[in-house]
């Protein structure tokens, strides 16, 4: 996440910073939106992620060895 946030800001970035885009424009960063976005987004992967993280830590090593799909 912390990846694409760069990015994308170096994106935006430069694409208010390229000639053709118009000189007119200012780059400003809220760094309280991109921090609740990016908490945000990393809560609700967690959340998301817990129930078959849990259903998958009660399945013995060795039964789940032996499961085949």
């Amino acid at each position: 996440m912390l990846i694409g946030t760069a990015l994308g800001l170096t994106t935006a970035l430069s694409i208010t910073l390229a000639p053709t885009f118009g000189d007119s424009l200012a780059f400003s960063v809220p760094p309280l939106q991109v921090l609740v976005l990016v908490v945000g987004t990393l809560a609700c992967s967690l959340l998301a992620t817990i129930g078959p993280a849990n259903q998958a830590a009660r399945i013995r090593p060795a039964v789940a060895l032996r499961i085949a799909d």
